[in-house]
């Protein structure tokens, strides 16, 4: 049964009611009991969960696993070393220069590794994307392992594979090292 009540507003326009025969209450026509209302409510609060976890899952999951593998540094070398001192090259693209590196190094009579953090301050930056960075205060007739990953935002890349090199004794030459 629907019958039509006439608006208070300036247009004069009508607007259709019906009466629920439930409960007996007028409602506009068209709009929904309150269960309704209710569970439409319900459904739009879980659909926003459910795409706040996606958002997180990607944040937290996909994001980092991006970075690690866009961010390894490339073309990882040894170019240069002393009885004192070892020099790495490698590439990596970093447009904003704000990354930072671990070199995990290693005595190979020893498996501990040491991690030096190195900021964008202790790295020589070229504009091709090379850094060189010059490890001090090793020790002379020595073999060392070495491998970096770089680190943006606490997420690390993958690492590099290892190098290895015997350092010469107490005052040799230094050896620089050039690829073909």
């Amino acid at each position: 049964m629907k019958d039509f009540v006439p608006c208070d507003n300036a247009a004069h326009v009508h607007q259709e009611y019906q009466r629920i025969p439930k409960d007996d209450t007028i409602y506009m026509y068209g709009m929904k009991r309150n269960d309704e209302n209710r569970i439409e409510a319900a459904i739009s609060v879980l659909t926003l969960l459910l795409v706040y976890f996606a958002v997180c899952i990607i944040v937290h999951r996909i994001i980092p696993r991006w970075i690690q593998i866009h961010n390894t540094p490339r073309r990882f070398a040894i170019v240069e070393c002393s009885d004192c001192s070892i020099t790495i090259e490698w590439y990596v693209h970093d447009q904003d220069d704000s990354l930072k590196y671990d070199l995990d190094y290693r005595n190979k009579e020893t498996d501990k590794w040491t991690v030096a953090t190195l900021s964008t301050r202790d790295v020589l930056t070229e504009e091709n994307g090379r850094r060189v960075y010059t490890l001090i205060n090793i020790l002379p007739e020595t073999g060392y392992e070495l491998k970096l990953c770089s680190v943006d935002n606490n997420v690390k890349s993958h690492h590099t594979e290892s190098k290895t090199i015997l350092t010469p004794k107490r005052g040799n030459e230094i050896f620089k090292f050039t690829e073909y």
